[in-house]
């Protein structure tokens, strides 16, 4: 090619991709004449990576879009560089904050996270984005990563993890399901400045909205100069097919248009997915623990003059955050078509209270409306969960399971969803519990549904906890809440409900016998349930088709895990399957056979440990529940390990995957705290593709410990994170309460006086002192000394000694106050306040906490030469995670260095409490 040739289509390249010319000259300077000069991904992993950004940035863009009408936010991309292997987009440094908003953009349902989501990490000054086990598709964002990842921390759709990495849920993930859309989008993506003209970038919104919706007519039109700029040669896709779904043409109605579906279809159980995600036209109400109750008139008003709410329940408010202010409007233009319904019915004094944060757990609800019963005139309320779902097919072996959208996404039934609601709120809130579950109604509203392409979710019995309706049952959805909610005022109901005392939950433990022995006690919500139905069907399948699935369910502490686990055991032992429980915790399992098996021998049978099933009968059980499985080992063998069993030991993983149809799995892979605890989703889907067995993965994203506070959780990953980033200061949220005392003296009298009062209260400490064996005369040695101040650790033994509960029972017994507990008899359990004391292996530094591993006596850490430094790192952070989420309802913190003691004083606001304030159980 000549230099004027070279020229011009290197200015031509840069009107695709924004490159500076010196960088696209370069680049068209090196390309054999003839060849692409705007390659399409070089594989399929590259090509769904770079659709997923686009996808997300393309539903954002509409979704933010509240102030601007008839418009769309403009995409924050300078430009884009098709790498050998990967996509680099550069992010201006003002359109960081923006472009952090349009990717956590609807990534929650009802409060809670999608099962997809991105993850972003940076190295070497390299920040990327992956999809989950997509290792080899990237896109690497050239941005301040400081600024990115400052924003994506307040957003409550992202999860901070170890090593400094996040997780963005994203709703749309899984929107791009068919090749030619995914190479259209890719394709797109590479040529992103075309999409700088608004009018441009309107037409792609609209065309992904219409290929998402599964239309056959009324395909946008592209402005003329996107289509001629795509056909240009050598800068056009090579897919033939994208070119189709995009423009059209002879082959439209066939690639170029969505594949028509039976209306009997039934969804391939192969291929339906566990992880509980969205459609792409997001259905939750996605609020960071931010609730609003206006009137339905107001709500009507208020989107009509593009405004926010003047008040808001929460810690924080809209203003105060350009995210929190993002998610408020978007939150209502979606509860808009609802209050339009409810004022034209009128019903526009009903109040509707947006966002609702369920007791105890950090779940929102879409909309509950509260108001005055037309004949009762007392407070009522209708649990409402609104859905843009327009296709529902049934799952098979499956009653409460359905799939939706053409990709067959599984999802809780809607009916089923909001029942659950109104029997957990029953359960926990007083106010609901004069008139039992007489006073709260529930039910779904697919607004842009039809019947004839929802019918089998329509089919499925439901009473007036779980009623579903679709845009074509607006009339009867309109009466069911004319018979439930009058047009009287109802912010007296409101004020009621928001103020209403909240019972205690139901203690795992408490109910343990119960569940296996008479009926299920415990409520399971959305991504729980979800769990749970999984392995039921997973059963049924095991027996009809011989088909071997593992269910895997990954959670942090307190999402649910131990309460599927004992539900799904209860629930298939009465039904006269083989089942068992196993864990690798001494603590957990002789607890579960004390409290669970009180009574009787063949209950407490159904309670063992890992290493159990060395020489188990393949698939001798219908299933195994492996609880606590991050504590999986490589292998069963220990020094109790008879000789004849060690020459045949095989790994760990493969005797409990064997021995049972089913095999479960509940993982939570940020407390593994002991060197040589290997278990992970990695190893357990390694083993399964190995063996070519089906698995299932369910993640729980709510969690209903630490009062159910979101804040709470987010500041003890801040804080105990890797990353050398300034942790969160804690200024309370009313759900939690966190303080710091000055010495374990104040610690331990604050807790003594809650125990006294009848709630539960353990102190507990990093392992950094000796653990020495009783004297002689059977007293505990007060090893854990601190500037005068002495107690001795739990028990050693599994047997009561000194009138300490054995080391099994500390963390439940009611005379384990008064010793300190370790991680290993803290772990799998949680008490209403726990006090923890943090060692010399953890001080801050240099406005960073780091660990010291030479601090530690754990003997495990001392056994363990060749343990690296970065493991060690981990472990040790992991303890204090665990240790820091046991409490319910409030956690106090003291360190026993100066340093360390002034770090997270500082991470403390002014107006949160310290452990002198008067008061016990606020935050």
């Amino acid at each position: 090619m000549t230099r004027v040739q070279i020229k011009d289509l290197a200015r031509a390249r840069r009107r695709y991709t924004g490159e500076s010319y010196q960088q696209a000259h370069n680049l068209v300077a090196a390309v054999p004449a003839g060849e692409a000069l705007l390659p399409d991904a070089l594989s399929e992993p590259q090509a769904a990576v770079e659709s997923a950004v686009m996808n997300q940035l393309l539903l954002a863009s509409r979704e933010l879009s509240v102030d601007l009408p008839d418009r769309c936010v403009p995409l924050p991309v300078q430009a884009v560089r098709p790498l050998a292997a990967s996509l680099r987009v550069t992010v201006p440094i003002n359109d960081v904050e923006q472009f952090a908003a349009m990717l956590s953009a609807g990534g929650t349902t009802s409060g809670g996270r999608a099962g997809e989501a991105f993850t972003v990490t940076s190295a070497k000054d390299v920040v990327t984005l992956a999809l989950p086990e997509q290792a080899d598709g990237q896109v690497q964002l050239r941005c301040s990563w400081d600024r990115l990842r400052a924003a994506l921390r307040t957003a409550p759709s992202v999860e901070v993890l170890s090593g400094g990495r996040l997780r963005v849920f994203s709703g749309s993930l899984r929107a791009a399901p068919r090749p030619e859309h995914r190479a259209a989008l890719s394709a797109c993506l590479r040529r992103v400045r075309l999409f700088s003209n608004p009018h441009a970038l309107s037409w792609l919104v609209d065309w992904n909205e219409w290929v998402l919706s599964d239309r056959r007519q009324d395909r946008p039109v592209p402005p003329e100069d996107v289509r001629s700029a795509f056909a240009r040669s050598r800068f056009g896709p090579t897919s033939a097919e994208a070119s189709v779904l995009l423009w059209g043409g002879a082959q439209a109605g066939t690639a170029g248009a969505p594949r028509p579906r039976p209306s009997t279809d039934r969804v391939d159980p192969r291929t339906a997915t566990t992880r509980v995600s969205p459609d792409p036209k997001s259905d939750e109400v996605s609020l960071a623990g931010v609730t609003f109750v206006l009137s339905a008139a107001e709500l009507t008003r208020l989107v009509a003059q593009r405004a926010l709410p003047g008040a808001v329940i929460g810690h924080t408010h809209p203003d105060s955050d350009p995210l929190v202010a993002a998610a408020v409007r978007a939150a209502m233009r979606r509860v808009a078509t609802l209050a339009a319904e409810l004022v034209r019915a009128g019903l526009g004094a009903v109040s509707m209270i947006i966002g609702f944060q369920l007791p105890l757990s950090t779940r929102q609800v879409d909309v509950v409306l509260a108001g005055v019963h037309p004949e009762t005139g007392r407070p009522a309320y209708v649990v409402v969960e609104l859905k843009p779902w327009t296709h529902v097919r049934s799952i098979a072996n499956s009653d409460s399971l359905v799939a939706v959208g053409h990709a067959g996404v599984a999802n809780l039934h809607p009916g089923v969803q909001v029942g659950a609601y109104c029997e957990y709120l029953s359960d926990v809130l007083g106010v609901l519990a004069a008139d039992g579950d007489g006073s709260i109604r529930g039910a779904a509203y697919l607004y842009q549904a039809v019947d004839r392409d929802v019918s089998d979710l329509l089919a499925h019995s439901a009473d007036d906890h779980g009623r579903v309706f679709t845009k074509q049952r607006r009339g009867p959805f309109l009466d069911y809440l004319r018979a439930h909610l009058g047009s009287a005022s109802g912010a007296g109901a409101a004020d009621q409900l928001l103020a209403s005392p909240v019972r205690p939950s139901r203690h795992l433990l408490g109910y343990a016998g119960q569940e296996l022995r008479e009926r299920s006690h415990f409520r399971l919500l959305d991504e729980q349930r979800v769990a749970y139905e999984m392995v039921l069907r997973a059963v049924k399948r095991a027996r009809t088709a011989e088909r071997k699935t593992v269910v895997v369910v990954s959670g942090g502490p307190g999402s649910g895990k131990s309460v599927i686990g004992l539900s799904v055991l209860g629930e298939l032992a009465r039904q006269g399957h083989s089942v068992m429980h196993a864990t690798g915790s001494r603590s957990f399992t002789q607890t579960l056979r004390r409290y669970a098996g009180k009574g009787s021998q063949r209950l407490r049978s159904l309670f063992r440990y890992f290493n159990s099933f060395m020489e188990a009968e393949p698939n001798g059980l219908d299933v195994l529940i492996c609880d606590e499985a991050h504590r999986i080992r490589a292998t069963s063998v220990n020094r109790f390990t008879p000789g004849s069993r060690r020459d045949r030991h095989r790994p760990q993983i493969e005797e409990l995957v064997e021995a049972a149809r089913v095999p479960v799995f509940l993982l939570d892979e940020d407390q593994v705290v002991r060197p040589g605890e290997l278990g992970s989703l990695t190893l357990i889907a390694r083993y399964a593709r190995k063996h070519d067995l089906e698995i299932e993965v369910v993640s729980l994203h709510d969690q209903f410990r630490s009062g159910g506070s979101r804040t709470y959780v987010q500041w003890t990953e801040a804080l105990l994170s890797a990353d050398d980033d300034k942790p969160m200061t804690w200024s309370g949220d009313g759900r939690f309460d966190l303080r710091t005392v000055d010495s374990p003296e104040e610690m331990e009298a604050f807790l003594a006086g809650k125990h006294a009062a009848g709630e539960t209260a353990r102190l507990s400490a990093g392992y950094c002192w000796p653990w020495s064996d009783p004297r002689p005369d059977g007293s505990l040695v007060p090893d854990v000394q601190i500037d005068g101040w002495a107690r001795p650790w739990n028990a050693r033994s599994e047997r009561s000694v000194d009138g300490a509960p054995g080391s099994a029972f500390w963390a439940t017994d009611l005379n384990g106050f008064g010793q300190i507990g370790t991680v290993y008899t803290a772990q799998g359990f949680d008490y209403d306040w726990a006090g923890v004391i943090i060692g010399p292996d953890l001080v801050a530094r240099g406005g960073r906490l780091v660990t010291r591993p030479s601090a530690s006596k754990d003997p495990t850490f001392r056994n363990s030469a060749a343990m690296s430094d970065e493991v060690a790192d981990r472990l040790i952070r992991n303890t204090y995670r665990v240790l820091m989420t046991r409490g319910m309802r409030g956690v106090l913190l003291y360190s026993t260095d100066p340093e360390t003691q002034a770090f997270l004083a500082a991470r403390m606001h002014a107006g949160a409490r310290s452990a002198t304030d008067s008061g016990g159980s606020g935050g």
